[in-house]
C-alpha cells in the first residue's frame, strides 16, 4: 500500500509519523531504563544477587538477539508497519504491568521478556517507517532526530524512577511505564501509515542485506557502543551510591550524563550526512571514539562526583534540581 501523495513529503504529516516513531522508542527506552535506578530495592525486596538483578536487563536484550532478523524481513515484509508496531507496543505495555505486579522474581523476569519482545519489533519497524516517509535527501537529518530515541529515554527514566521509587515504592515507576506505553500506542495506531517511499526503500532482499559488509561494519560500531554504555548505566547509580555515598536520585543523574552527549550530537552527525559529509568517516570517528569516549566520561565522572557533590552541600542543596543545573 502506498499512501496519496498528500500526505507525502510536500505536507508536515512525515514529521507527525516521525515524533510518533521516536515516541514509541522512547516508550521502551524507558521501560528498559527504569530498572537500573531500582535494582538495589529489587534486591532488598526479593533477596537477590547482583548477578541475578543483572538479568532484569540483559533478558530484555535476548529478544532483540532472537527476533530482530525475523521481525526485519519477515513482519515488515508480510504486515503493514502499523500492525506490527502497534503489537510491539502492547508487549511493551504488557511487559511493564506484568513487572510491576510480579510477586516473584521469576514473574518480574517474564515482565521484562515481554518488554525485550516489544523492543525488538520496535529496533525493527520504527526505522523502516522513516525511510519510508523521507527521501535520501532528508533521511540523514530524520534518522539524527530519531537517533535520541534510548538516550532521551535514558535521561527521563533514570531521575523519574528514582523520584517515584523514594515516593511511592518499587513497583509505582513500571506503571508509570505502562502509561507512557499506552499513550504511545495511541499516538502510534492514529499518526503512522505506510509512507510514500513504501516501494522504492523495501527492494533489499535479506540475503543483499547480510552480504553487504557495511551492514556488518556498522552493526560492529552499534555493538560496542551498546555494551560500554548499558554496562555503565545498568550498574552506574549503584555504584556512584555505594562507594561514592551518593543520594539515590543524585547518583540517577550521574549515571544517565552519558546519553546527553548523544542527544546533542546525533542530530547533527545526521544532518551533516545529508550535506555530503562522508557517511563512513562519521561511523569510523564514532568507532574510534567509543569505547575512549566512553571510558573517559566514566573516570570524569568517577573522580569529579565527589567534587560536583561537596558543591551541591554547599549551595545547601541535595535535592535533584540542584544536582541537575550543577551538573549540566
Amino acid at each position: 500500500m502506498v499512501v496519496h501523495q498528500d500526505l507525502s513529503e510536500s505536507s508536515g504529516y512525515r514529521w507527525l509519523v516521525l515524533f510518533a516513531s521516536l515516541l514509541a522508542f522512547v516508550a521502551y527506552a524507558f521501560a528498559l531504563q527504569a530498572v537500573p535506578p531500582l535494582i538495589p530495592s529489587v534486591i532488598a525486596e526479593f533477596g537477590i544477587t547482583n548477578a541475578e538483578a543483572g538479568l532484569l536487563m540483559s533478558v530484555v536484550l535476548i529478544p532483540g538477539i532472537l527476533l530482530s532478523l525475523f521481525a526485519g524481513s519477515v513482519l515488515v515484509r508480510r504486515y503493514n508497519v502499523v500492525r506490527v508496531g502497534i503489537v510491539s507496543l502492547v508487549c511493551v505495555v504488557l511487559g511493564s504491568l506484568v513487572t510491576a505486579l510480579a510477586g516473584s522474581f521469576t514473574i518480574m523476569l517474564v515482565g521484562r521478556f515481554l518488554v525485550g519482545v516489544g523492543g525488538a519489533f520496535i529496533f525493527a519497524v520504527t526505522p523502516a517507517i522513516i525511510a519510508q516517509w523521507f527521501p535520501g535527501k532528508e533521511l540523514g537529518k530524520a534518522m539524527g532526530i530519531f537517533g535520541i530515541n534510548m538516550p532521551l529515554g535514558t535521561v527521563i527514566a533514570f531521575p523519574t524512577a528514582s523520584v517515584l521509587a523514594l515516593a511511592y515504592g518499587l513497583r509505582f515507576p513500571f506503571y508509570v511505564s505502562a502509561i507512557i506505553g499506552l499513550i504511545a500506542l495511541a499516538v502510534f495506531a492514529a499518526v503512522v501509515k505506510e509512507g510514500p517511499f513504501l516501494r522504492e526503500k523495501t527492494n533489499l532482499s535479506m540475503r543483499q542485506a547480510l552480504g553487504n559488509f557495511e551492514v556488518w561494519k556498522v552493526g560492529l560500531v552499534w555493538l560496542f557502543f551498546n555494551a560500554s554504555a548499558l554496562a555503565f548505566t545498568t550498574w552506574g547509580e549503584k555504584l556512584f551510591e555505594t562507594f561514592r555515598e551518593v543520594p539515590t536520585v543524585e547518583a540517577s543523574i550521574f549515571a544517565s550524563l552519558l546519553m546527553w552527549t548523544a542527544i546533542f550530537f546525533v542530530p547533527v552527525f545526521g544532518y551533516l550526512s545529508d550535506r555530503n559529509w562522508q557517511a563512513q568517516g562519521l561511523r569510523d570517528c564514532g568507532f574510534v571514539s567509543d569505547d575512549d569516549g566512553v571510558c573517559c566520561i566514566e573516570f570524569f565522572l568517577w573522580l569529579s562526583v565527589d567534587s560536583f557533590h561537596h558543591v551541591l552541600r554547599l549551595r545547601g542543596g541535595n535535592d535533584a534540581s540542584n544536582c541537575f543545573g550543577t551538573a549540566c
